[in-house]
């Protein structure tokens, strides 16, 4: 079980756990099958309190949103709300990061010439129907990104390598610098990466095997220059990975599959472990 005892609060004022799974994710156990959602959902995140999911629909310019239940999603959950993104932001090549302290915020692909990033305006995550905004952009694509849990840093693969992982330092909380980033190698060539909240555990998506988790534990939390492999699990039914998330908890994580890969994403298949 995770440890209790609270490290300090995000900027909205809510407690960061020091947690770590519960266990090698070798010794995971199906918890749920959520079943076949419409339409493909890609880079799912949950909401810090497990009672949210987002994704960007991988058939269309928007974001989505489901009512979900101590970070379980139902069976055909009905849909929250969406937002519409501009032409400019990628649905189907990246995915997106939310501020968690707002859930009016979110990161994404940007669809310009040289590739980019871009800061879009949501309601309450994808909740409400606000359209995005491009209003920030970079030189490089940055996909599967993630934040650490109390917005210091925001760790982000670019597009142009599967086998590096960018460390954006962050002088406010959820505001990253992104002229300022350490890059480390990673030990495998990946598609989706998560670390716990106390910057000691990494598991990485891996891009080669069928949908791998790898888990490692990190030397100096947050440093993911000296890492070593803990254990690895695998899903037989989910034969190519679209996301993968860990309950705030660390009780329990969450991996989906494209339906129909290659053409249009018409379904994604969750599939909900308890470590």
């Amino acid at each position: 079980m995770f440890n209790s005892k609270m490290i300090g609060t995000n900027s909205a004022g809510t407690p960061i756990e020091p947690f770590v799974p519960a266990g090698p994710v070798s010794g995971a156990t199906l918890l749920k099958d959520g079943g076949d959602l419409a339409p493909g959902l890609q880079n799912m995140i949950f909401s810090p309190d497990g009672s949210i999911l987002t994704a960007i629909d991988g058939s269309a310019q928007r974001g989505v949103s489901y009512s979900t239940s101590n970070w379980v999603t139902p069976t055909y959950p009905s849909t929250r709300g969406t937002t519409n993104m501009s032409s400019n932001f990628q649905g189907l090549a990246g995915g997106h990061i939310i501020n968690e302290a707002t859930g009016n915020q979110f990161y994404a692909p940007f669809n310009n010439s040289g590739g980019g990033t871009a800061l879009g305006n949501a309601s309450n995550y994808f909740g409400g129907g606000s359209s995005s905004t491009n209003n920030y952009q970079t030189s490089t694509k940055l996909i599967d990104m993630r934040w650490s849990k109390d917005g210091k840093y925001m760790f982000a693969r670019a597009s142009s390598s599967d086998t590096q992982i960018r460390r954006y330092d962050c002088p406010s909380a959820y505001t990253p610098d992104f002229t300022s980033f350490t890059t480390f190698t990673a030990p495998v060539a990946y598609r989706f990466l998560w670390i716990s909240n106390d910057g000691l555990k990494l598991y990485l998506m891996d891009a080669a095997a069928t949908f791998t988790v790898r888990e490692y534990n990190i030397s100096t939390a947050w440093d993911l220059s000296s890492v070593s492999f803990v254990s690895s699990f695998s899903d037989t039914v989910n034969t190519f990975s679209c996301s993968f998330d860990v309950a705030r908890d660390g009780s329990k994580f969450t991996v989906g599959r494209y339906g129909n890969f290659g053409q249009a994403i018409t379904y994604t298949r969750l599939r909900h472990y308890s470590f």
